[in-house]
């Protein structure tokens, strides 16, 4: 086990942002520090079109809702420290300070929150979740103000 720590940790739903997407894409989405954003490729994007198992997931504001309280109470139950939480139709942000590896943490709110959709839902929900992490250690104080911020203040827009 890490001494407690705290991260920035972002997840995205199963393919609403492929490798080559015009938007651009980060090559290696489990780094720690900032990662160069690479350039559109589209026959990257056509490639992972392409070799998807499933539809690209958007969650609803009710499905979001459900989202949103299972990340809180695996917390909850594994006595993690949620400092902010912003889940959109697309991908979760949160500021969590734990002793656990980002990958661990991320992993169970995955398994978690898509145990309660297909519970809540009824639905099959094949893949709701993207493979990886974006993960943002956080060693200052002022870092962990920064990322709160941002989760809960700093999106572009209304929630999506």
């Amino acid at each position: 086990m890490l001494p407690t720590a705290a991260w920035l940790l972002t997840f995205r739903t199963y393919a609403t942002w492929l490798p080559g997407d015009a938007r651009g894409w980060n090559r290696h989405s489990t780094s720690s520090g900032p990662s160069e954003r690479e350039h559109p490729q589209a026959h990257l994007a056509r490639h992972a079109e392409d070799h998807l198992t499933s539809s690209p997931v958007t969650l609803t504001p009710q499905e979001r809702a459900v989202v949103e309280r299972a990340i809180r109470d695996v917390c909850s139950h594994r006595l993690w420290h949620l400092l902010a939480l912003a889940v959109r139709s697309n991908h979760v942000h949160a500021v969590v300070a734990t002793a656990e590896a980002p990958p661990k943490v991320a992993g169970a709110w995955k398994a978690w929150s898509t145990r309660r959709l297909r519970e809540d839902t009824g639905g099959s929900w094949p893949a709701v979740w993207a493979r990886g992490l974006s993960q943002r250690h956080l060693p200052r104080e002022a870092d962990v103000a920064t990322a709160i911020a941002y989760v809960l203040e700093g999106q572009d827009g209304p929630r999506e």
